[in-house]
């Protein structure tokens, strides 16, 4: 019983305060880093509401979908009712507010390359900009028209083809832009540089008599 009115013969009642305030046990419940299946209920054009099994929602943000992906539409990657495990972010129980992550489920995979590695990726796109390349585990890596190779061409398509296996460089990692530059011609030049440097330690310089003699 919230109010009660002799006068107006009226009564409040309310069944949400007969129970216990499911915020006030979320914290201790799920903490942050904890995994939990919710339902995803409703969508926001900045991510998906999800429904824990008490009954409060949380949000997946749609910047927590995917390390490698750019999610613009959450409805293109979920539905309404489907299940799915999350990870939670962050809990705020006087907001009775609550966020959840898909993609911090697993370890980032931009974070296993490194700048200056050398990489075999796919090229997936060819462009006036540069070339679209595979790095796999779903991730793509560009490489600007400039680095594309060390010879004179003035169209990528003229040496490269979609599906082609190329090797190359990485220069440039950027795990919260989920962007990867690589590059094809440094990667050449530092191989003529091996070759080189290894030619002029193998080939032997004129005998001392022959100095003398000349």
């Amino acid at each position: 019983i919230l109010s009660l009115s002799r006068s107006q013969e009226k009564i409040s009642l309310s069944v949400k305060r007969a129970q216990n305030n499911p915020w006030d046990t979320i914290p201790s419940r799920y903490p942050a880093g904890s995994k939990v299946t919710v339902k995803v209920v409703s969508f926001a054009p900045y991510g998906a509401f999800a429904r824990l099994p008490e009954g409060p929602q949380g949000l997946i943000h749609i910047s927590d979908f995917s390390w490698v992906k750019r999610v613009e539409n959450p409805e293109a990657v979920l539905k309404i009712g489907q299940e799915i495990e999350v990870k939670v972010l962050e809990t705020d129980p006087k907001n009775e507010k609550i966020s959840f992550g898909v993609k911090q489920l697993q370890a980032n995979p931009l974070e296993r390359i490194q700048k200056k590695s050398r990489v075999q990726c796919k090229v997936k796109e060819i462009s006036e900009s540069g070339i679209l390349v595979d790095l796999g585990s779903d991730i793509e890596g560009f490489i600007p028209l400039s680095e594309v190779s060390s010879d004179r061409f003035e169209k990528a398509s003229e040496i490269l083809s979609v599906g082609q296996d190329v090797e190359a460089v990485v220069t440039l990692v950027d795990p919260k832009e989920r962007k990867i530059v690589c590059s094809i011609k440094q990667l050449e030049n530092e191989l003529q540089r091996i070759a080189q440097k290894k030619y002029s330690r193998q080939t032997p310089g004129p005998a001392l008599g022959q100095l003398f003699d000349s």
